[in-house]
């Protein structure tokens, strides 16, 4: 699969980058939950809350992505028969430099 390894590596840095902003604009909407229901906006308070609430549960879904990220690139590099610092050439197996 030409290019996986680059996307892999992206996703090793794109992911935890999601994470961290999908949890600073939760705070934001809990904030926001906070400010509406002190100024009596009850309704509009309940539904940032819930969005508060759906978005803390993506949190689980970026560790599991995350997971599987850091599975793949433990792999061996199918694309070109390199696997933790050996080439495979043929039937001998060579340490790279």
């Amino acid at each position: 699969m030409e290019g996986q390894m680059d996307v892999i590596e992206k996703l090793k840095k794109l992911i935890p980058h999601w994470q961290k902003h999908s949890f600073e604009h939760a705070e934001n909407y809990k904030k926001w939950s906070l400010e509406a229901q002190s100024q009596g906006y009850t309704e509009v308070a309940a539904i940032l809350n819930r969005l508060y609430a759906e978005s803390m549960k993506l949190d689980g879904l970026f560790k599991a992505a995350e997971k599987e990220v850091q599975r793949i690139a433990k792999l061996p590099d199918q694309r070109s028969g390199h696997s933790a610092g050996i080439l495979v050439t043929g039937d001998e197996r060579e340490f790279e430099d």
